[in-house]
Protein backbone atom coordinates (compact mmCIF):
# COMPACT_ATOMS: atom_id res chain seq x y z
CA UNK A 1 0.00 0.00 0.00
CA UNK A 2 0.99 3.66 -0.88
CA UNK A 3 0.03 6.50 0.81
CA UNK A 4 1.40 10.20 1.43
CA UNK A 5 1.35 13.35 -0.86
CA UNK A 6 4.50 15.16 -2.70
CA UNK A 7 2.42 18.63 -3.58
CA UNK A 8 3.99 22.06 -2.42
CA UNK A 9 0.32 22.86 -2.21
CA UNK A 10 -2.60 22.64 0.14
CA UNK A 11 -3.67 20.96 3.24
CA UNK A 12 -1.54 18.23 3.65
CA UNK A 13 1.61 19.60 1.66
CA UNK A 14 4.69 17.18 1.39
CA UNK A 15 3.31 14.63 3.68
CA UNK A 16 6.27 12.01 3.95
CA UNK A 17 8.48 10.08 4.52
CA UNK A 18 5.61 7.60 3.01
CA UNK A 19 5.63 4.11 4.71
CA UNK A 20 5.42 0.75 2.89
CA UNK A 21 2.77 -1.48 4.34
CA UNK A 22 1.85 -4.91 3.28
CA UNK A 23 -2.08 -7.04 4.81
CA UNK A 24 -1.16 -10.34 4.76
CA UNK A 25 -4.58 -12.45 4.14
CA UNK A 26 -3.81 -15.38 6.21
CA UNK A 27 -2.45 -13.53 9.14
CA UNK A 28 -5.14 -11.08 8.34
CA UNK A 29 -2.28 -8.13 9.92
CA UNK A 30 -1.00 -5.26 8.69
CA UNK A 31 2.99 -4.54 8.72
CA UNK A 32 5.10 -1.50 8.50
CA UNK A 33 8.05 -3.30 5.93
CA UNK A 34 9.58 -0.19 5.18
CA UNK A 35 10.22 3.66 5.01
CA UNK A 36 11.03 5.17 2.00
CA UNK A 37 13.13 8.83 2.14
CA UNK A 38 9.61 10.02 -0.56
CA UNK A 39 7.20 12.48 0.36
CA UNK A 40 4.78 9.82 -1.84
CA UNK A 41 4.58 6.55 -2.98
CA UNK A 42 1.47 5.73 -5.30
CA UNK A 43 2.50 3.20 -7.94
CA UNK A 44 4.21 -0.64 -7.65
CA UNK A 45 5.74 -1.75 -10.40
CA UNK A 46 6.56 -5.60 -10.90
CA UNK A 47 9.57 -6.28 -13.83
CA UNK A 48 10.86 -9.40 -14.11
CA UNK A 49 9.07 -11.25 -11.35
CA UNK A 50 10.26 -8.54 -9.05
CA UNK A 51 8.74 -5.42 -7.36
CA UNK A 52 9.68 -1.99 -7.75
CA UNK A 53 8.59 1.28 -6.31
CA UNK A 54 9.71 4.25 -8.81
CA UNK A 55 10.62 7.15 -5.76
CA UNK A 56 7.85 9.83 -6.63
CA UNK A 57 9.78 12.90 -4.86
CA UNK A 58 12.73 13.01 -2.14
CA UNK A 59 13.23 14.58 0.53
CA UNK A 60 14.89 17.85 1.25
CA UNK A 61 17.81 17.57 -1.36
CA UNK A 62 18.00 14.02 -1.66
CA UNK A 63 18.88 12.26 -5.01
CA UNK A 64 15.99 10.55 -6.57
CA UNK A 65 15.52 6.98 -5.45
CA UNK A 66 14.17 3.38 -7.44
CA UNK A 67 12.93 1.10 -4.69
CA UNK A 68 13.69 -2.73 -5.29
CA UNK A 69 12.24 -5.51 -3.36
CA UNK A 70 14.64 -8.42 -2.86
CA UNK A 71 14.07 -12.15 -2.67
CA UNK A 72 14.23 -11.81 1.68
CA UNK A 73 11.56 -9.67 1.79
CA UNK A 74 13.82 -6.26 2.65
CA UNK A 75 13.96 -3.41 0.56
CA UNK A 76 17.41 -1.72 -1.25
CA UNK A 77 17.77 1.95 -3.06
CA UNK A 78 18.83 2.61 -5.87
CA UNK A 79 20.03 6.41 -6.88
CA UNK A 80 19.10 7.75 -9.61
CA UNK A 81 19.90 11.50 -10.99
CA UNK A 82 16.77 13.50 -10.81
CA UNK A 83 14.02 15.40 -8.86
CA UNK A 84 11.09 12.63 -9.19
CA UNK A 85 10.79 9.45 -10.48
CA UNK A 86 7.12 8.52 -11.89
CA UNK A 87 7.31 5.25 -13.46
CA UNK A 88 8.68 2.23 -14.55
CA UNK A 89 8.41 0.48 -18.15
CA UNK A 90 10.22 -3.07 -19.60
CA UNK A 91 9.88 -2.37 -23.88
CA UNK A 92 11.76 -4.45 -26.27
CA UNK A 93 15.07 -5.93 -23.61
CA UNK A 94 15.10 -2.27 -21.96
CA UNK A 95 13.63 -0.66 -19.00
CA UNK A 96 12.73 2.75 -19.52
CA UNK A 97 12.37 5.26 -16.37
CA UNK A 98 9.69 8.26 -16.54
CA UNK A 99 11.56 11.13 -14.57
CA UNK A 100 10.72 14.92 -13.05
CA UNK A 101 13.94 17.08 -14.04
CA UNK A 102 15.12 20.61 -14.27
CA UNK A 103 14.07 22.14 -17.62
CA UNK A 104 17.56 22.60 -18.54
CA UNK A 105 18.60 19.00 -17.88
CA UNK A 106 19.14 16.54 -20.44
CA UNK A 107 15.82 14.21 -20.53
CA UNK A 108 12.87 13.31 -18.62
CA UNK A 109 13.45 9.55 -20.29
CA UNK A 110 15.91 7.50 -19.66
CA UNK A 111 16.65 4.11 -20.15
CA UNK A 112 18.52 0.76 -19.69
CA UNK A 113 19.21 -2.84 -21.27
CA UNK A 114 17.47 -5.32 -18.77
CA UNK A 115 21.06 -6.98 -17.86
CA UNK A 116 22.14 -3.81 -16.49
CA UNK A 117 18.96 -2.45 -15.01
CA UNK A 118 19.47 -6.29 -13.05
CA UNK A 119 22.56 -5.25 -11.26
CA UNK A 120 22.94 -3.03 -8.20
CA UNK A 121 24.61 -0.47 -10.00
CA UNK A 122 22.92 0.36 -13.30
CA UNK A 123 23.65 2.86 -15.50
CA UNK A 124 21.68 5.00 -17.83
CA UNK A 125 21.33 5.66 -21.85
CA UNK A 126 20.67 8.79 -22.67
CA UNK A 127 19.37 9.11 -26.23
CA UNK A 128 21.31 11.69 -28.85
CA UNK A 129 20.14 14.62 -29.72
CA UNK A 130 18.00 15.15 -31.36
CA UNK A 131 15.89 12.50 -30.12
CA UNK A 132 16.12 14.36 -26.85
CA UNK A 133 12.74 15.11 -25.47
CA UNK A 134 12.89 18.83 -24.83
CA UNK A 135 9.34 19.76 -25.27
CA UNK A 136 8.57 18.26 -20.85
CA UNK A 137 10.48 18.40 -17.82
CA UNK A 138 8.08 15.59 -16.50
CA UNK A 139 7.19 11.66 -17.89
CA UNK A 140 4.37 10.52 -15.57
CA UNK A 141 3.05 7.14 -16.86
CA UNK A 142 4.07 4.83 -19.46
CA UNK A 143 1.40 2.51 -21.49
CA UNK A 144 1.44 0.48 -24.14
CA UNK A 145 -1.25 0.01 -27.10
CA UNK A 146 -0.42 -2.81 -29.04
CA UNK A 147 3.38 -2.58 -29.77
CA UNK A 148 3.25 1.08 -29.29
CA UNK A 149 5.00 1.96 -26.53
CA UNK A 150 4.21 6.07 -25.11
CA UNK A 151 4.33 8.15 -22.11
CA UNK A 152 2.54 10.88 -20.64
CA UNK A 153 4.02 13.87 -19.28
CA UNK A 154 3.79 17.34 -18.65
CA UNK A 155 4.51 19.99 -21.36
CA UNK A 156 7.11 22.65 -20.35
CA UNK A 157 5.45 26.04 -19.54
CA UNK A 158 4.32 28.25 -22.29
CA UNK A 159 3.66 24.99 -24.33
CA UNK A 160 -0.02 24.30 -25.07
CA UNK A 161 0.30 21.05 -26.62
CA UNK A 162 -0.62 17.85 -25.03
CA UNK A 163 2.77 15.87 -22.79
CA UNK A 164 2.55 12.74 -24.81
CA UNK A 165 4.97 11.18 -26.84
CA UNK A 166 5.70 7.98 -28.80
CA UNK A 167 8.66 5.44 -28.87
CA UNK A 168 10.15 4.41 -32.41
CA UNK A 169 12.46 2.09 -31.89
CA UNK A 170 13.69 1.51 -35.36
CA UNK A 171 14.93 5.59 -35.07
CA UNK A 172 15.68 5.10 -31.34
CA UNK A 173 13.56 8.29 -30.80
CA UNK A 174 10.78 9.79 -28.86
CA UNK A 175 8.63 11.92 -30.73
CA UNK A 176 5.94 13.71 -29.68
CA UNK A 177 2.45 13.49 -30.63
CA UNK A 178 0.72 15.52 -32.26
CA UNK A 179 -2.64 15.15 -31.70
CA UNK A 180 -2.94 13.27 -28.45
CA UNK A 181 -6.61 14.34 -28.41
CA UNK A 182 -7.60 11.64 -29.80
CA UNK A 183 -7.38 9.40 -26.91
CA UNK A 184 -10.04 11.49 -24.83
CA UNK A 185 -12.78 11.61 -27.01
CA UNK A 186 -15.91 13.44 -25.70
CA UNK A 187 -13.16 15.21 -22.69
CA UNK A 188 -15.29 18.17 -21.22
CA UNK A 189 -14.21 21.63 -23.63
CA UNK A 190 -13.38 22.78 -19.99
CA UNK A 191 -9.75 20.74 -19.68
CA UNK A 192 -7.27 22.26 -22.55
CA UNK A 193 -4.96 19.74 -23.89
CA UNK A 194 -1.81 20.59 -22.03
CA UNK A 195 -3.64 19.11 -18.72
CA UNK A 196 -4.04 15.79 -20.58
CA UNK A 197 -2.97 12.53 -18.94
CA UNK A 198 -2.90 9.30 -18.17
CA UNK A 199 -2.06 7.50 -15.05
CA UNK A 200 -4.58 3.97 -14.63
CA UNK A 201 -4.40 1.42 -17.14
CA UNK A 202 -4.92 -2.48 -17.50
CA UNK A 203 -4.38 -4.52 -20.99
CA UNK A 204 -7.18 -7.00 -21.87
CA UNK A 205 -6.40 -9.20 -24.63
CA UNK A 206 -3.93 -6.63 -26.14
CA UNK A 207 -6.65 -3.68 -25.59
CA UNK A 208 -5.91 -0.55 -23.45
CA UNK A 209 -8.47 0.20 -20.61
CA UNK A 210 -7.40 3.75 -19.65
CA UNK A 211 -8.99 6.60 -17.47
CA UNK A 212 -8.21 10.07 -19.01
CA UNK A 213 -7.80 12.43 -16.54
CA UNK A 214 -6.75 16.07 -16.28
CA UNK A 215 -3.67 17.18 -14.25
CA UNK A 216 -4.36 19.15 -11.15
CA UNK A 217 -3.03 20.36 -7.96
CA UNK A 218 1.09 19.76 -8.93
CA UNK A 219 1.59 15.72 -9.66
CA UNK A 220 -1.72 14.75 -9.34
CA UNK A 221 -4.85 14.47 -11.85
CA UNK A 222 -8.30 14.37 -11.59
CA UNK A 223 -10.99 11.85 -13.54
CA UNK A 224 -12.67 13.02 -16.54
CA UNK A 225 -13.73 9.75 -18.83
CA UNK A 226 -13.10 5.99 -19.41
CA UNK A 227 -11.49 4.72 -22.34
CA UNK A 228 -10.89 1.87 -24.56
CA UNK A 229 -8.32 1.29 -27.28
CA UNK A 230 -8.20 -0.63 -29.69
CA UNK A 231 -4.69 0.60 -31.40
CA UNK A 232 -3.40 4.11 -31.05
CA UNK A 233 -5.97 5.56 -33.56
CA UNK A 234 -8.64 3.66 -32.37
CA UNK A 235 -10.38 5.06 -29.50
CA UNK A 236 -13.84 4.26 -28.26
CA UNK A 237 -14.83 6.17 -24.79
CA UNK A 238 -17.14 3.69 -22.22
CA UNK A 239 -20.40 5.34 -21.36
CA UNK A 240 -20.89 5.49 -16.80
CA UNK A 241 -23.89 6.19 -15.88
CA UNK A 242 -24.77 9.79 -15.31
CA UNK A 243 -22.54 11.33 -12.02
CA UNK A 244 -20.52 8.10 -11.66
CA UNK A 245 -16.27 9.15 -12.23
CA UNK A 246 -13.56 6.43 -12.67
CA UNK A 247 -11.02 6.09 -10.03
CA UNK A 248 -8.87 2.69 -10.72
CA UNK A 249 -9.28 0.14 -12.96
CA UNK A 250 -7.79 -3.67 -13.05
CA UNK A 251 -7.44 -6.93 -14.69
CA UNK A 252 -7.58 -9.88 -13.16
CA UNK A 253 -8.20 -13.33 -14.80
CA UNK A 254 -9.21 -12.13 -18.16
CA UNK A 255 -11.49 -10.27 -16.90
CA UNK A 256 -11.83 -6.48 -16.40
CA UNK A 257 -13.01 -4.09 -13.90
CA UNK A 258 -14.01 -0.40 -13.31
CA UNK A 259 -14.21 1.08 -9.77
CA UNK A 260 -16.00 4.17 -10.16
CA UNK A 261 -18.31 7.00 -7.84
CA UNK A 262 -20.76 9.37 -7.39
CA UNK A 263 -21.74 11.76 -4.82
CA UNK A 264 -25.27 11.16 -3.97
CA UNK A 265 -25.23 13.83 -1.08
CA UNK A 266 -23.10 15.62 1.66
CA UNK A 267 -20.38 12.86 2.65
CA UNK A 268 -22.82 10.35 0.87
CA UNK A 269 -21.33 8.51 -2.42
CA UNK A 270 -22.15 5.09 -4.35
CA UNK A 271 -19.23 3.35 -4.82
CA UNK A 272 -19.33 0.85 -7.90
CA UNK A 273 -17.73 -1.89 -9.49
CA UNK A 274 -17.97 -3.42 -13.04
CA UNK A 275 -16.72 -6.03 -15.04
CA UNK A 276 -16.48 -6.37 -18.45
CA UNK A 277 -14.85 -9.90 -20.53
CA UNK A 278 -14.62 -7.49 -23.79
CA UNK A 279 -14.43 -4.04 -23.11
CA UNK A 280 -17.93 -3.39 -24.38
CA UNK A 281 -20.44 -5.07 -22.04
CA UNK A 282 -20.19 -4.21 -18.86
CA UNK A 283 -22.08 -5.83 -15.75
CA UNK A 284 -22.25 -4.32 -12.18
CA UNK A 285 -20.67 -6.43 -9.53
CA UNK A 286 -21.33 -4.67 -5.82
CA UNK A 287 -22.16 -1.39 -4.68
CA UNK A 288 -21.90 0.29 -1.21
CA UNK A 289 -22.24 3.88 -0.50
CA UNK A 290 -20.02 5.21 2.37
CA UNK A 291 -18.60 8.84 3.37
CA UNK A 292 -16.01 9.22 0.42
CA UNK A 293 -15.21 7.87 -3.04
CA UNK A 294 -12.87 5.03 -3.30
CA UNK A 295 -9.62 5.71 -4.82
CA UNK A 296 -8.17 2.57 -5.61
CA UNK A 297 -9.01 -1.36 -5.12
CA UNK A 298 -7.79 -4.71 -5.57
CA UNK A 299 -9.20 -8.37 -5.70
CA UNK A 300 -7.46 -11.34 -4.28
CA UNK A 301 -9.05 -14.64 -3.71
CA UNK A 302 -12.39 -13.73 -3.56
CA UNK A 303 -12.59 -10.71 -2.07
CA UNK A 304 -12.56 -7.23 -3.23
CA UNK A 305 -9.87 -4.29 -1.22
CA UNK A 306 -10.79 -0.57 -1.18
CA UNK A 307 -8.85 2.23 -0.67
CA UNK A 308 -11.08 5.40 0.43
CA UNK A 309 -9.65 8.64 -0.79
CA UNK A 310 -10.50 12.78 -0.84
CA UNK A 311 -9.61 15.08 -3.22
CA UNK A 312 -8.43 18.43 -3.27
CA UNK A 313 -11.52 20.62 -5.03
CA UNK A 314 -10.04 24.02 -5.46
CA UNK A 315 -6.59 24.36 -5.56
CA UNK A 316 -6.20 27.82 -5.59
CA UNK A 317 -7.52 28.03 -1.97
CA UNK A 318 -4.88 28.77 0.86
CA UNK A 319 -7.43 28.45 3.82
CA UNK A 320 -10.74 26.56 4.51
CA UNK A 321 -10.47 24.05 1.95
CA UNK A 322 -13.24 22.35 0.33
CA UNK A 323 -12.78 18.95 -0.70
CA UNK A 324 -14.64 16.51 -2.66
CA UNK A 325 -15.12 13.22 0.01
CA UNK A 326 -14.40 13.06 3.54
CA UNK A 327 -10.82 13.72 4.82
CA UNK A 328 -11.93 11.87 7.78
CA UNK A 329 -13.09 8.51 5.82
CA UNK A 330 -9.85 9.06 3.71
CA UNK A 331 -7.33 6.41 4.45
CA UNK A 332 -9.79 4.14 5.66
CA UNK A 333 -9.20 0.81 3.91
CA UNK A 334 -12.34 -1.79 3.75
CA UNK A 335 -12.67 -5.37 2.29
CA UNK A 336 -15.79 -6.75 0.46
CA UNK A 337 -15.93 -10.39 -0.61
CA UNK A 338 -17.41 -11.28 -4.13
CA UNK A 339 -20.51 -12.91 -2.00
CA UNK A 340 -21.56 -10.07 0.25
CA UNK A 341 -22.03 -6.20 -0.22
CA UNK A 342 -21.25 -5.12 3.52
CA UNK A 343 -17.71 -3.35 4.11
CA UNK A 344 -16.04 -4.43 6.49
CA UNK A 345 -13.26 -1.71 7.47
CA UNK A 346 -9.93 -3.55 8.01
CA UNK A 347 -7.58 -0.77 9.18
CA UNK A 348 -8.11 3.34 9.83
CA UNK A 349 -5.42 5.64 9.12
Amino acid sequence: MGSGNSSNKGPSPNAGPAHIYYFDTTTQKFTDTFTTNDEQVDRFVRLQNTLYIPGHDPRGSDPASIYRLGTGGNWSRIAIDGVHIYDLQEFDRSIWVGRGIFAYERNALISANLPNFLSDRPSWNYLPIPSVVQTTSRIYHFFQIGKTLLAAGAPLLGNDRPGFFEYFPTLNKWLQVTNAKRFFPGAPASITPDRYTIRRDAVLHRNLLYIGSAIHNDHHYYPIGLYRAFSANYVKQIPLEAGFLPWDVMVRNQTAYVLSARQKAPNQFVIRVQKSVDLRHWNTVLEFTRPSFARSFEYFKGNFYFGMGVEWEDETQTSNFTFLGSPEESGNIYRISDKSIEPAVLKKK
